[in-house]
């Protein structure tokens, strides 16, 4: 299972690599064009982390005019963002989890590893369900 990084911090891409990479393939995304063209290649099912504000569009207004890609992927936001108005959009737009930085790395770890075996009908154990 992919996980895929929409991030344009540099220090916050390390995190989310030197955490996730000892578990999973990571891919990590400066901006939204370069996630956007990624996922038109390949539409295979993943775990998308994304921040809130990037460069070239935020990723609340990506997931208003791609409403489907909450269908194929579980995604969580990660953001400095804490506004009660912002997480309930996020929510609405099918999110399935939201961190406030700074992040706990092993909440990160363990959140994700969750939704991955929801996608692949897995428990933490490595055992089909």
């Amino acid at each position: 299972m992919k996980i895929l990084v929409i991030e344009d911090e540099k220090v916050w891409q390390t995190i989310f690599e030197t955490s996730l990479s000892k578990l999973f393939p990571v891919t990590v995304f400066e901006t939204i064009s370069a996630f956007d063209q990624h996922i038109q290649k390949d539409s295979s099912p993943c775990v998308v982390i994304a921040d809130l504000r990037l460069p070239d569009e935020s990723f609340l207004s990506y997931l208003k005019k791609n409403p489907r890609l909450s269908e194929r992927a579980k995604i969580i936001v990660v953001s400095s963002t804490d506004d009660v108005d912002v997480l309930e959009e996020c929510y609405d737009l099918g999110i399935v989890d939201y961190l406030t930085k700074p992040i706990n790395q092993h909440e990160l770890v363990v959140k994700t590893r969750r939704l991955v075996d929801i996608m692949t009908n897995r428990n933490s154990y490595g055992l089909q369900i």
